[in-house]
């Protein structure tokens, strides 16, 4: 059921629905709409707002219609409103209200869906880092109310400071026209490559083939289009486990005061009443000045400050380890003993470290111990990260066991991508076929051979009494019991199939299965 926000919005995404096809304009759904509509068949379930792709020449022909658009509807980009808080643009239906921390500016504070442009950009690969870093450096000078990311390199800060230098005798307007013709100003037809306008994307680069034609997917009770290679856009946005519902925790929404009943400006006019907001304004410039200015030094303190945590960490670990060996925890299959032996670690490098994009380092045998256990109970994406990581510091690990670990990793990376992007089943076959043998309580892997089964669809009951026994090992596994409500699905038997099925949906975190048995329980709900 959707909410009263995500009704609004659904309205709005409708609205430009109409326009576009009515004028065939390209446009794809984006971040959060795009894989809610692809994993979920619509809004993902804690959603709060909505994104499409467009590019820049589809935005500029979609904006120029506005005659077109419902009373109250308006396209906000920084060609209409130098304080508008983002690098994209907006298309707002001013008779709502969704209220940003960048309330204090003139910019309408309507309920919106967010419009991130593809800008083509060069060829030339070995251009792209400083593509990026220039577009970092434009993203952070062009919204001016806050720091967008203030986890970036160095150099980043020293050009910020030179163009605040140079707006204040050349202009704002010209550096941001010098700025944008410098990135965003390349001739499409001869790019292989978009460089996505969107906030604080890790990833804005992206083959230009990725998008292709829109295909439209169920959204909601609608059709809807995303990129015609939607699924790999959506790896490399959220890594090869995006078929995963994320923890509460990293479960996406954003801060705003919403009122789908009164009009913004009646707000606008209320905030009027109590802060001066040209005041207000110029006050955050200046804030955001000198919280540049000291962020090289904050970068340097973050580093020194979690060095000190590290050793607090490495000697509780030392300490937990006691008199026992890591070889022999490993040996004999003691994954749980391993993670909370580990457990300050994983809270570090998860999550404290993760933020400042900060790598903790430790003896190889630790890490064997530490991402050993996320390896077989389904967490390899971290563990991946990690070895990534370390390789890119100190090259490749010189423990043979480690190599081992990182190599199975990158395999199970390589899994998820054939079992889910590009349904290349002899490639996932081949992964299971070699790491099962050496692995043989491998989580992903005992799932994967599980999957490739029921699509070979041989003995049903042999498959089944494989999923029972693989259960014993990982009790309660949302992905299996589903695979073995499968199994009777595929023999006919619904109360069977729906009552594991609805066992399955209290643990699973496969949203693409999820999906499928929750569309199934709802058309038999008879059983």
């Amino acid at each position: 059921m959707l909410t009263e926000t995500q009704k609004d919005l659904f309205e709005l995404l409708k609205e430009i629905d109409d326009i576009c096809v009515k004028h065939d304009i390209d446009y794809y759904l984006a971040g959060g709409s795009m894989i809610g509509a692809v994993r979920h068949g619509g809004f993902l379930p804690w959603d709060n707002d909505a994104d499409i792709h467009m590019t820049k020449e589809a935005a500029e022909k979609f904006a120029s219609l506005s005659s077109e658009f419902l009373p109250g509807r308006i396209v906000v980009s920084k060609d209409t409103h130098r304080d508008h808080p983002a690098v994209h643009w907006r298309y707002m239906n001013t008779n709502k209200t969704t209220m940003l921390k960048s309330f204090f500016s003139e910019v309408p504070q309507g309920q919106f869906v967010d419009i991130f442009i593809l800008n083509p950009i060069t060829n030339d690969v070995s251009k792209h880092a400083e593509i990026v870093r220039k577009y970092y450096l434009y993203s952070e000078w062009v919204v001016n109310h806050y720091p967008i990311n203030s986890v970036r390199e160095d150099s980043i800060f020293d050009d910020y400071k030179v163009l605040r230098e140079r707006e204040k005798t050349e202009g704002y307007e010209k550096i941001r026209k010098e700025l944008e013709d410098e990135i965003f100003e390349y001739p499409g037809e001869e790019c292989d490559y978009y460089l996505v306008r969107s906030p604080g994307s890790p990833c804005p680069i992206f083959p230009k083939e990725l998008w292709g034609k829109p295909v439209r997917i169920p959204f909601e009770d609608v059709m809807m289009p995303v990129a015609e290679k939607a699924e790999e856009v959506i790896s490399m946005s959220y890594g090869d486990r995006w078929v995963d519902i994320p923890e509460v925790a990293d479960q996406i929404t954003h801060a705003f005061v919403s009122d789908q009943e009164v009009p913004c400006d009646i707000y606008d006019e209320d905030v009027k009443n109590f802060i001066d907001k040209k005041e207000v304004r110029d006050f955050s410039y200046e804030k955001k000045d000198i919280w540049f200015a000291h962020l090289k030094d904050r970068n340097l303190a973050n580093g020194l400050g979690r060095s000190v945590s590290q050793v607090i960490i490495l000697e509780k670990i030392k300490q937990n380890i006691g008199n026992r060996s890591i070889e022999d925890l490993i040996e004999e299959k003691k994954y749980v003993d391993l993670k909370m032996i580990f457990r300050d670690y994983y809270r570090a490098q998860f999550s404290d470290f993760k933020y400042y994009k900060l790598y903790f380092d430790m003896p190889e045998i630790y890490f064997l111990g530490a991402l050993t256990p996320l390896t077989v109970t389904g967490s390899y994406n971290k563990a991946l990260k990690v070895l990534s990581m370390r390789e890119a510091r100190f090259g490749e690990p010189k423990n043979g066991y480690l190599k081992r670990l990182n190599d199975l990793c990158t395999d199970l990376a390589d899994l998820s991508k054939a079992l889910y992007i590009f349904n290349d089943f002899d490639r996932a076959r081949q992964i299971v076929s070699k790491w099962l043998p050496l692995f043989p309580e491998c989580l992903t892997l005992l799932r994967a051979e599980i999957f490739l089964l029921l699509k070979e669809e041989p003995d049903i009951r042999l498959i089944r009494d494989k999923i029972i026994k693989d259960l014993k090992i990982f009790i309660e596994d949302g992905e299996l019991l589903k695979y073995l409500g499968d199994t009777y699905r595929i023999e006919g038997d619904k109360k069977m199939t729906a009552r594991l099925y609805k066992r399955a949906m209290g643990t699973i975190t496969n949203g693409l299965l999820m999906t499928e048995m929750k569309n199934y329980l709802e058309n038999q709900a008879d059983v």
